[in-house]
């Protein structure tokens, strides 16, 4: 959903989030005013 709407990966969070006994990776993503804007059409 982030990189439909133009947001590059910036980078994954190992063992973040736990949810009961269970780790999870998070992916960090993120977008500068200065991007080009996203082409939706």
């Amino acid at each position: 959903m982030a990189l439909r709407a133009g947001f590059a990966v910036e980078g994954l969070e190992r063992g973040k989030l736990r949810y009961g006994d269970v780790r999870h990776d998070v992916e960090r993503h993120a977008r500068l005013a200065t991007d080009p804007p996203v082409n939706r059409g």
